[in-house]
């Protein structure tokens, strides 16, 4: 995908068909993003200023573009690139521990609270299965002393979401975690790296 934005009508197409985002949510934020230079929006376009930004209808978009434009640059927190991991399941083989190795790699150091966050997506190919995992780190069995009988089942309760290039929106609507990004393949050496952009104020969100 070229870093130049989707078409509005093409995003749409391309995303709602495997997302639960409405197709009114996608045309908003892409309507929003229309200042940025670029797909990933790291960068404003030449002769922007503070009248086109005031129109702006999300506020954590409207405060980055202003940030923009009085010169700051994308926190390297928010804008990172990933590189595929050897799949856990080939790497407890190898270390003969079985299926046992840890699933979570790849942590962004962006925690996203409870409600509805913007991601932005680039680099992933058609083929490949790369999703943002929200895991619930504080929760508890109902009964610690006999977790096996946790209504949920056993393991850690989390929240998946498929990545697509360009805008993904998360809706997190039960609990809010640290985002990892889970990019595994047999041959990591092999893949593509990607550039995922959580266009947010920092504020206390980075760790």
């Amino acid at each position: 995908m070229k870093k130049g934005l989707l078409t509005i009508a093409g995003a749409i197409l391309l995303t709602s068909s495997v997302f639960s985002q409405s197709a009114d949510d996608l045309h908003a934020v892409y309507s929003d993003l229309t200042v940025f230079s670029d797909g990933l929006a790291s960068s404003l376009k030449n002769g922007v200023g503070k009248k086109q930004i005031n129109l702006i209808k999300n506020e954590e978009i409207k405060a980055l573009a202003f940030d923009l434009l009085r010169g700051e640059k994308v926190n390297d927190y928010k804008y990172s690139t990933y590189r595929a991991l050897l799949s856990p399941k080939t790497l407890g083989q190898e270390l003969s521990i079985g299926d046992g190795y840890s699933k979570y790699e790849n942590i962004t150091g962006v925690y996203l609270p409870i409600g509805q966050h913007i991601v932005i997506a680039d680099g992933i190919e058609e083929d490949k299965d790369i999703h943002l995992v929200i895991p619930n780190w504080m929760r508890k069995a109902p009964n610690p002393d006999d977790p096996t009988k946790d209504p949920k089942g056993w393991g850690i309760e989390k929240k998946e979401f498929k990545l697509r290039n360009g805008v993904n929106i998360i809706d997190l609507k039960e609990f809010g975690s640290l985002a990892y990004v889970n990019y595994f393949s047999d041959s990591p050496e092999n893949e593509k790296p990607v550039t995922i952009h959580f266009p947010f104020r920092p504020s206390k969100r980075l760790f």
